[in-house]
């Protein structure tokens, strides 16, 4: 649920109640220094903001505050609530400082990234295989974490502040796995698992358990060895995920179909006589939903560097009334001569968060076959189910029946290849995107939040930009950038 800030009297912070928000609520904050709206949220006991100072600030999340969250909860409730003070160091802060300094040195920290052995997916799609015999899970919409019998650490190597009694009885051997709450509550998870303060909000938290990096063997004997460790030694907070044998084609779609029905994110494929291989690998594949639906344009904003002087996203909503920026996905003639306001507009998204929100939505085209009232009468489902390929065959698995005509034109257009990745950490939080384009593709890169910079270059031929482009992806991949 969005709010909308009041104006806020900045000579009274202290002295007025302090504001609240429950858990899953935000409020939208105008910038005094330019036209950017940001947003203020409060999820699983951390403010955060969506203003950079707040998102680049190299502090726990939980202590990390910003002007926006300081007028709207008032200086002396957030000094209260984060434990730091903007004012002068004095002497007791600087041997508070010293003090921290000391304790840190003989605690865990963080490890480099050779220190670190972490098994990554390919994409499914990207493949042309059998999957009769492999292994099907759910693909966990979680936050990864690597156990090496003594701390938990991301899988860039970061130190996760998980409290004593969550490791308590975990094994000596180390365990790769997800920190989960539950299907689209990746927010909540990351919020809490990203804190430094080991709070009681880890009860809610299971630690899901689906190979282990340690032990020898191919991938069903190492997943027996754990599976037969938990179940000699009772640990509450650690589950086992299921592994299924495929049966073919047919039923790694139906099972596919399965959890995506059940708010899933998708399928974890994998091949049952891997060896545990430090780096990316296409014996173990992934496999999710990419989303399709329409919106109403209802308005734009401004453009910066680049695209200065340009629209820098599209204001749009859904049918439901959910609105929010469509930026990803545009080209720079789209921004130059963007669908007009009231026009329909189709986005692809990979799932919906919990406020009903579209994760990761990326423009595609304008809809000048149908009018919004048309889109409003009809209402797409909450989550609509994905068009997904059988046998070669387009098949679209929504109840109501479409106007063929109409879905005929929409697989005529041309479409490009677009790969969008994201890396964020403790040090960066940042995006890199390439779309192929016959004999050229374009490079879009830069914070999160941003339009980014974007480079073209052209290739003699498409075999030859494709080869080129797969490459900069490995590198990408490599340097720790995931796919979304």
């Amino acid at each position: 649920m969005v709010k909308k800030a009041n104006n806020i009297d900045n000579n009274n912070l202290d002295s007025s109640p302090i504001k609240k928000l429950e858990d899953g609520e935000s409020i939208e904050v105008k910038s005094k220094n330019s036209n950017n709206v940001y947003k203020i949220r409060y999820t699983g006991g951390v403010y955060s903001c969506t203003c950079p100072a707040w998102q680049f600030q190299n502090k726990p999340i939980e202590t990390r505050t910003c002007k926006h969250i300081k007028e709207f909860r008032g200086e002396a409730a957030e000094k209260k609530r984060t434990g730091f003070s903007n004012s002068k160091t004095s002497k007791s802060s600087k041997a508070s400082k010293s003090s921290k300094k000391s304790t840190k040195s003989s605690s865990p920290g963080d490890k480099s990234q050779s220190e670190i052995s972490v098994m990554l997916a390919h994409n499914y799609r990207d493949y042309n295989i059998d999957p009769t015999g492999w292994l099907m899970s759910e693909k966990l919409d979680g936050v990864r974490g690597l156990w090496d019998g003594n701390e938990f650490y991301s899988r860039q190597g970061k130190i996760f502040y998980v409290p004593d009694w969550f490791k308590e009885g975990l094994p000596s051997f180390g365990l790769d796995g997800e920190f989960f709450i539950g299907r689209k509550r990746f927010e909540d998870t990351s919020s809490i698992v990203r804190r430094q303060d080991k709070s009681e909000h880890w009860k809610q938290v299971k630690y899901l358990v689906f190979d282990s990096p340690d032990l020898d063997g191919v991938f069903t004997e190492r997943f027996e060895t754990v599976k037969n460790w938990f179940a000699s030694n009772n640990c509450e907070q650690v589950n086992i995920v299921e592994q299924i044998p495929c049966k073919g084609d047919k039923h790694l779609w139906e099972e596919f179909e399965k959890i995506i029905s059940i708010g899933g994110e998708g399928l974890m494929v994998r091949k049952p006589d891997d060896e545990y291989f430090d780096g990316r690998t296409n014996n173990i594949l992934k496999l999710k939903s990419v989303y399709d639906a329409e919106a109403c344009v209802k308005g734009y904003t401004n453009g910066t560097g680049k695209y200065k002087g340009l629209i820098g996203s599209l204001i749009v909503e859904t049918p439901e009334g959910k609105e929010f920026k469509l930026g990803s996905g545009l080209s720079d003639q789209d921004r130059e001569n963007p669908p007009k306001i009231g026009s329909v507009v189709t986005y692809k998204y990979t799932e919906l968060t919990k406020y009903g929100i579209p994760r990761h939505p990326r423009y595609f085209r304008v809809r000048n076959d149908v009018e919004w009232e048309d889109i409003i009468n009809l209402k797409t489902p909450e989550r609509p189910i994905s068009n997904i390929t059988i046998n070669n065959k387009k098949t679209l698995s929504n109840k109501k029946k479409c106007d063929t005509s109409k879905e005929k034109k929409n697989f005529d257009l041309p479409i490009k290849n677009t790969y969008y990745y994201e890396l964020v950490d403790e040090n960066s939080s940042k995006f890199w995107e390439i779309t192929i384009d016959k004999s050229s593709f374009t490079t879009r890169y830069g914070k999160l939040g941003s339009n980014g910079t974007s480079t073209k270059k052209q290739w003699s031929s498409p075999e030859e930009a494709e080869i080129k482009a797969k490459k900069l992806r490995e590198t990408k991949e490599q340097k720790g950038y995931l796919l979304k």
